[in-house]
């Protein structure tokens, strides 16, 4: 569990760079951090940061829940190249939250760029809230042809993204899948996706 109350920029809750996580039999791992409070004009205030790193229970359920500080470029969760999160038959969730506000941009609850999420029966969560700013702000954001959400052996998947950008701005999205960027449900698995861009006066489909 971290939690930065530093100012600026680049004050991250946690950040997991080229390491390895692992647990064996029903082990469980949880992951939970908190960006700063950023002064005007911070950024990359992220929650919970995780790259070049596998992340692995073989039974166990696997849970990361971020919160990032204000500021521009700042996520709740971000899974950046060569995070790979992966459950076997346990589940993954991941819930990230932008509380970046008005006159910020490009914050998303849940990113992943170039990383993989993987579990076998288990089933795959992922909810995010993007920021208030007037553009980029994403609730999840999976980008990269090598980036893949997937359950190989009947696990569901949810993904439910929110984004509470400005109706003034653009590229503000509920969940955006971009640059070939996959989402699998294999067997018996089903795929839910539920997004919502959040905009004055009323909310609308934001996929």
């Amino acid at each position: 569990v971290g939690s930065e109350m530093c100012i600026r920029d680049s004050n991250k809750g946690v950040q997991i760079l080229t390491s390895d996580l692992q647990v064996t039999g029903a082990g469980t791992i949880t992951i939970e951090g908190t960006g700063a409070t950023s002064a005007a004009g911070g950024q990359q205030n992220d929650g919970v940061i995780i790259a070049s790193t596998p992340v692995d229970t073989a039974d166990g359920n696997l849970t990361i829940i971020g919160t990032s500080g204000g500021g521009t470029l700042s996520h709740g969760v971000g899974l950046g190249t060569g995070a790979a999160l992966a459950a076997g038959n346990g589940s993954i969730s991941i819930t990230g939250n932008s509380t970046a506000g008005a006159g910020t941009g490009n914050s998303k609850g849940v990113t992943l760029g170039y990383a993989t999420v993987t579990t076998g029966t288990g089933d795959i969560t992922l909810a995010g809230t993007g920021g208030a700013g007037v553009t980029g702000n994403v609730g999840v954001d999976l980008a990269g042809n090598t980036t893949v959400v997937t359950s190989t052996d009947g696990g569901d998947i949810s993904i439910d993204g929110t984004s509470t950008g400005s109706a003034a701005g653009n590229t503000n999205f509920g969940v955006r899948l971009n640059n070939s960027a996959r989402v699998e449900a294999t067997g018996a698995g089903t795929l839910d996706v539920d997004c919502l861009l959040y905009t004055s006066p009323s909310p609308r489909d934001g996929l």
